[in-house]
């Protein structure tokens, strides 16, 4: 349910909408739309705040996102992996290929991230090649932590943080040798933001609604030969099904959607999906194998195209199949990509504690610390203080809301007693004009004669002027009266005409069709015109009127 909705449903927003409906029930009156419509967007702006955050969910991010990144360039490879041994998630992945523990050459990467966690996937390192790595998050003492310990080389999640504050961290790596680091897994809590994010759906999320006779497999990948890495889907488990008929839907909020998955080439068969949205049909996905080479994980069954921002639902429907082949689901990943579009809050988001990090369980890297060790700093306090920040923004807009309401009023009567002086009919006086008023203000030629002021290049002193180019000119003692009476006449004829359009944008505002936008255009043009005959008047407007 998007912020528009909340407002206009009562029973989601009882006393909210009985607030607004009891400001738009009054007289119709300028003041009363102002302030009732201003409360309203106060409202939504209130509500779409809240949106942004997400409440416990997985954020993927591919190596390629890494910020700062990698150091030092040249020691890390951006590897495109191999279409019959190993497929990286969205094509790449880093490696240190070349650092050398011969003369202690090794690389290192940074990640500034929001939420409470991060876990890396990838390639470990060979066991010929050092296994042991340095972590410092934030301004945290650093320590030391081990890849996890297997016979042969695993692409895993070899490195999962102790749980953080929520908020903004920094997480620093060194000593990689060898390491791949294929992408991240950011464990977030209530207060961070969603948009721009990859969310993660696993396959072992309740959200998805599976139909038919699907099976979990917690089993590695298949494998041709036996020195080859061995990988493992992303949670270690996918849903597995290997009948036609069967199928899954998932509903979710945002503006397009991924499905990740193994595809099996280490058996004979063929297997067809298809892929909906919305009860749209999108495309099929297909394999058709003859056991020509390993099982790759990551390979991408569908991804839609930018979808209006709402609530969508995505349903997958196997087809056929034939021989040994299986469509072996590993994850899905949507996100609201489209900047400035409402924000994302998704009812399918995995639902955890804000304390806890919320990865897959997988094989843990092992770490001890040889200064200090890492504490894993509460998170209660940090839900105080977002419930504390949320209701002072609450209480804040709806003190901006009454602060509003005032000035309205303000500018209003400032307007009509402008309005109601102006009207007047302005009689031109030689004695008491426009002009001679300001005569009045100018130095008398003894005060005239002790100032010098510059200006471009001119200096005024007493009554006569001098260029910088040194000739010298005399100063008209006075104007004629001919060019006084045209002045002030022509002061009188602006000040009327501004008078008339202040009375005809005056009309316009009263009229019960003007929207708010429009009302304020016009105020602010009244406020214009209104200082500008202030100032032909040369007197000062009036006092605000409570």
């Amino acid at each position: 349910m998007d912020a528009d909705q909340l407002c206009s449903d009562s029973n989601a927003l009882p006393n909210i909408s009985w607030q607004r409906s009891e400001v738009l029930s009054g007289h119709r009156t300028v003041k009363d739309m102002a302030v009732g419509k201003v409360a309203s967007y106060v409202i939504i702006l209130i509500i779409r705040n809240f949106e942004i955050t997400m409440s416990g969910s997985l954020v993927l991010l591919d190596d390629s996102a890494f910020s700062p990144g990698f150091s030092p360039k040249y020691l890390w490879t951006n590897d495109p992996g191999n279409l019959l041994l190993q497929q990286w998630y969205q094509h790449y992945s880093y490696w240190a290929q070349y650092s050398n523990p011969d003369n202690s050459t090794y690389g290192s990467f940074s990640v500034s991230f929001e939420g409470i966690s991060i876990a890396f996937t990838g390639n470990t390192p060979p066991s010929t090649r050092q296994q042991n790595f340095s972590v410092y998050i934030d301004d945290a003492d650093g320590y030391v932590a081990s890849y996890p310990s297997t016979p042969t080389q695993e692409y895993m999640q070899w490195y999962t943080s102790p749980t953080l504050e929520e908020g903004n961290h920094t997480i620093t790596l060194i000593d990689m040798d060898w390491t791949d680091v294929d992408y991240a897994l950011i464990g977030v809590g209530n207060q961070t933001t969603a948009p721009g994010k990859d969310i993660l759906v696993d396959d072992t999320s309740d959200n998805i609604i599976w139909t038919g006779d699907w099976q979990t497999n917690t089993s590695t990948l298949i494998r041709i030969n036996d020195f080859e890495i061995v990988n493992h889907p992303l949670g270690n488990s996918t849903r597995d099904s290997t009948t036609q008929g069967d199928s899954f839907s998932f509903q979710f909020t945002g503006t397009n959607i991924s499905v990740f998955g193994i595809q099996r080439n280490s058996v004979v068969g063929v297997i067809y999906a298809d892929f909906s949205v919305d009860g749209e049909k999108m495309s099929t996905f297909s394999v058709t194998s003859a056991r020509s080479g390993n099982d790759l994980a990551n390979t991408i069954f569908f991804s839609s195209s930018i979808l209006p921002h709402g609530v969508h639902t995505l349903v997958m429907n196997i087809t056929r199949v034939a021989g040994d082949q299986s469509l072996k689901l590993d994850y899905i990943t949507y996100s609201r990509q489209a900047p400035g579009s409402d924000h994302m809050a998704s009812p399918s988001s995995s639902s955890v504690s804000p304390s806890k990090s919320n990865l897959p369980s997988g094989p843990a890297s092992s770490f001890s610390s040889t200064t200090s060790n890492l504490t894993p700093k509460a998170t209660n306090t940090k839900r105080i203080v977002g419930g504390v920040v949320g209701g002072g923004i609450a209480l804040l807009m709806i003190i901006l809301a009454g602060a509003l309401f005032c000035w309205q009023r303000k500018r209003k009567v400032y307007c009509q007693a402008n309005l109601t002086g102006l009207s007047q009919p302005f009689i031109y006086n030689p004695d008491e004009s426009v002009f001679g008023r300001a005569e009045s203000s100018v130095p008398s030629p003894s005060e005239s004669e002790e100032k010098s002021v510059a200006w471009r290049g001119i200096s005024v002193v007493g009554s006569t002027f001098e260029s910088t180019a040194g000739s010298s000119h005399p100063l008209p003692s006075s104007l004629s009266l001919s060019r006084l009476q045209r002045s002030a006449l022509e002061s009188q004829a602006e000040i009327r005409r501004r008078l008339d359009e202040i009375s005809s944008l005056m009309a316009q505002i009263e009229q019960p069709s003007t929207e708010i936008t429009h009302i304020q255009e016009l105020q602010n043009r009244i406020e214009v015109l209104t200082e500008e005959n202030t100032q032909l008047m040369g007197v000062p407007p009036p006092a605000y009127a409570i």
